[in-house]
C-alpha cells in the first residue's frame, strides 16, 4: 500500500509538470500571435540590423541601408517611443523629405513602435542628422551621403614625339567607335564615353615623314591597353621617336661587305660601323652623302657615327693592283 502511494505520488507530480509546461507553451504561442509585426523588426533594428543603434534606451531610430547616394529610398524603424501617438515630424537635415511616409504613421499599443522610409535629399556627401518626432519626443540618428559614381568619363589620345612633318593617321579603332586622328588633330577629345564602355584602339607603329629618309616609329604601349573598359577620366598616349634612314654601300661592288643599312633614332650617337674587304682589297675610308645639307651624319674613330639626318656612307675598297699612296689619293673621314 505505501509502495502504491509513493508511486501515485510521483505520477502526480509527474502529471503537474507536463501540463503545467503545456500551459506555457499555450501562453507564449498566444503572445507570438498577438504581439504585432514591427516589434519584432523594431527589436532587431535596435540590436544592431540593418543598420540600426545598437543599446538604445529610448526614442529609437534604426535605418537601412544607413549610408548610400542621393535619391535612394530608406527604410525606417522607430522603437520605445510613446504608444498610440502619431509620428509628427520626420526631419533629415532640418528638413522634411520631400518623399517620405513617416508622418503619416502612429506607434502601435505595445512598444511605441512605428516603420516608415523616405528618399535621400539630393545633398553634397557627408553626414546628416535624421530626426522623428512623437508626443513631443525626438529620436535622432545619422545617415552618411556617399559620392555617385560618374555615369561617363572623358576620353581622349595624345602622342608625343611627332611633328608637323608626320604623314598618316596616328590613331585607329577597329570597331570604329571614335573618329581616328591624323598629328594635327591630336590631341583629340573623343568626349564623354558612358562607364564600362570597352575601348579598343590602335596606335600606328611607323609613321611616315613628309621628308625624305625619315619616320617616326612608336617606342612606348600604350597604357591602359586596347579594350580597356573606361571607369575613370582617361588619356591614352602614344610616344614616338624620329628616325633617320642610313644606307651603307661598297665600292666597287664585291670589294667588301659594310653594316647593313637601317633606320637610326635622330640624334643617337655611338652606333657601330663596320668594313670588312674581300680577299685582296683593302679598306681604304668613307664618304658621306647626306639626302639634305652636309651634317648628317659624323663618324668618330672610323667605328661608330652620330646620326643627325638621313644619308648615305659609302665604304671605299682598293683592289690589289692599285697602290693607294702612289696610285690614288683617298680621304679618310
Amino acid at each position: 500500500m505505501h509502495i502504491l502511494d509513493q508511486k501515485s505520488h510521483i505520477f502526480s507530480r509527474r502529471s503537474f509538470s507536463g501540463g503545467f509546461a503545456y500551459i506555457l507553451a499555450i501562453v507564449f504561442a498566444a503572445l507570438f500571435l498577438l504581439l504585432p509585426a514591427s516589434f519584432f523588426t523594431s527589436f532587431a533594428v535596435v540590436n544592431g540590423g540593418g543598420g540600426g543603434t545598437t543599446g538604445c534606451q529610448g526614442n529609437c531610430l534604426g535605418l537601412s541601408p544607413n549610408s548610400g547616394t542621393s535619391g535612394i529610398t530608406v527604410d525606417v524603424s522607430g522603437f520605445t517611443f510613446s504608444t498610440n501617438n502619431k509620428v509628427t515630424g520626420f526631419t533629415f537635415d532640418g528638413t522634411t523629405p520631400s518623399s517620405q511616409t513617416c508622418t503619416s504613421q502612429t506607434t502601435d499599443l505595445y512598444y511605441g513602435a512605428f516603420q516608415c522610409n523616405f528618399i535621400v535629399p539630393n545633398l553634397p556627401p557627408g553626414s546628416y542628422d535624421v530626426q522623428a518626432t512623437v508626443n513631443g519626443m525626438t529620436g535622432s540618428i545619422t545617415f552618411t551621403i556617399t559620392a555617385s559614381a560618374p555615369s561617363s568619363f572623358d576620353l581622349q589620345f595624345a602622342a608625343t614625339g611627332l611633328d608637323s612633318t608626320a604623314v598618316g593617321s596616328v590613331v585607329t579603332f577597329p570597331t570604329g567607335e571614335f573618329t581616328p586622328a591624323s598629328f594635327g588633330q591630336l590631341p583629340v577629345d573623343e568626349g564623354s564615353v558612358t562607364s564600362g564602355t570597352a575601348v579598343s584602339y590602335a596606335f600606328a607603329s611607323t609613321l611616315l615623314s613628309s621628308n625624305p629618309g625619315e619616320q617616326f616609329a612608336l617606342t612606348n604601349t600604350p597604357s591602359p591597353a586596347s579594350g580597356f573598359k573606361i571607369s575613370a577620366d582617361t588619356t591614352v598616349t602614344g610616344s614616338y621617336q624620329k628616325q633617320d634612314r642610313v644606307q651603307f654601300a661598297a665600292s666597287p661592288n664585291g670589294g667588301g661587305t659594310t653594316t647593313t643599312s637601317g633606320w637610326y633614332a635622330d640624334g643617337s650617337s655611338g652606333n657601330p660601323i663596320s668594313a670588312t674587304p674581300s680577299g685582296g682589297f683593302s679598306f681604304a675610308g668613307w664618304t658621306v652623302l647626306c639626302v639634305t645639307g652636309s651634317s648628317c651624319i659624323t663618324i668618330s674613330g672610323g667605328s661608330t657615327i652620330t646620326v643627325n639626318g638621313p644619308g648615305t656612307l659609302i665604304a671605299t675598297f682598293l683592289p690589289p693592283s692599285l697602290d693607294q699612296h702612289h696610285d690614288l689619293l683617298f680621304c679618310r673621314l
